[in-house]
């Protein structure tokens, strides 16, 4: 006996359960990069700060 083809048809029906996996996963992804630019862009600013502090201490020394 041949081995029964599968369903074409059944095989491209959405899932409900991935399509809420699917946003779980976009909305941590989404999380993670908004964390990471927040992150990033609080260091640069506390070395802009840092430099800044640097450069008057040096003016006030002078």
């Amino acid at each position: 006996m041949t081995p029964r083809k599968k369903n074409p048809k059944s095989e491209n029906k959405d899932n409900p359960k991935d399509k809420i996996v699917d946003k779980e996963i976009e909305e941590k992804v989404r999380q993670e990069t908004a964390e990471k630019i927040n992150t990033e862009a609080e260091d640069k600013a506390r070395s802009e700060s840092e430099k800044r502090s640097k450069e008057i201490t040096k003016k006030a020394e002078d």
